[in-house]
C-alpha cells in the first residue's frame, strides 16, 4: 500500500494477492552493491522516479541514518519568466537562475545541480554562485531539445522513455505552435 504500485500477483487460500518486488529488490541491491552500511551518502532525483525505488532509498536512508535529499523537500525550485527560476536549497536561495538546456522541465534538473553544489559545499569545495551560475549556462547536451537548424526547423531529441516524449510533446506544444 505505501509504494502504490503492483508488479506481481500471486494466488493464496484462493485470494489474489498484490506485492511489489522491485522495492525489496531495490533495497537488497544498494546494501549489496553500494555498501552503505555505516557510511553517509545522498541521493538526489526528481521526477520519473518509481515509486518502490524511492520507498527502497528512504527505507536504506533511514535504516543507515543516512541523509536523502529529495526536490520538493529538502530544496525546490520557482520558475519565473522567460526560463528563470528560483532554487531554495538546505543552504542558499538563489534567484534568477538559468539552465542553457530548452524545455522547462530542465529546471528541475537544474534543481539536482543546485542541491548537489550545495552539498559538494558543505565538504568545503568552495564553489562560488557565479561559478554556478555560469555552469548551467553554458551547459549544453547534444541531442537533447537540441535546434540544429532554423530553416527550415530541424529539432533533434532523442526521447528514451515516456516521460522524455512526454516532456519533448510539451516543449513543441508550448514552444513551437506557430511553425
Amino acid at each position: 500500500k505505501r509504494i502504490g504500485a503492483v508488479n506481481t500477483i500471486i494466488r493464496r487460500e484462493g485470494r489474489l494477492i498484490g506485492r511489489n518486488t522491485d522495492a525489496p529488490g531495490l533495497a537488497r541491491d544498494l546494501a549489496a552493491w553500494v555498501g552503505i552500511r555505516g557510511k553517509r551518502f545522498a541521493v538526489l532525483g526528481a521526477g520519473g522516479a518509481a515509486r518502490a525505488a524511492l520507498a527502497a532509498i528512504e527505507a536504506a536512508a533511514r535504516k543507515q541514518s543516512a541523509p536523502l535529499y529529495r526536490l520538493g523537500k529538502e530544496f525546490r525550485v520557482r520558475k519565473s519568466h522567460q526560463g528563470r527560476f528560483a532554487y531554495y536549497g538546505m543552504d542558499a536561495a538563489w534567484r534568477g537562475m538559468h539552465t542553457g538546456l530548452l524545455g522547462s522541465y530542465q529546471v528541475n534538473n537544474a534543481a539536482l545541480v543546485l542541491a548537489a553544489c550545495e552539498i559538494l559545499n558543505r565538504q568545503g569545495t568552495g564553489l562560488g554562485l557565479q561559478t554556478i551560475r555560469e555552469g548551467l549556462e553554458k551547459n549544453v547536451w547534444p541531442g537533447r531539445l537540441e535546434i540544429v537548424s532554423n530553416a527550415p526547423l530541424m529539432l533533434l531529441d532523442g526521447a528514451h522513455n515516456l516521460e522524455a516524449s512526454k516532456n519533448l510533446a510539451g516543449f513543441i506544444s508550448e514552444n513551437l505552435k506557430q511553425r
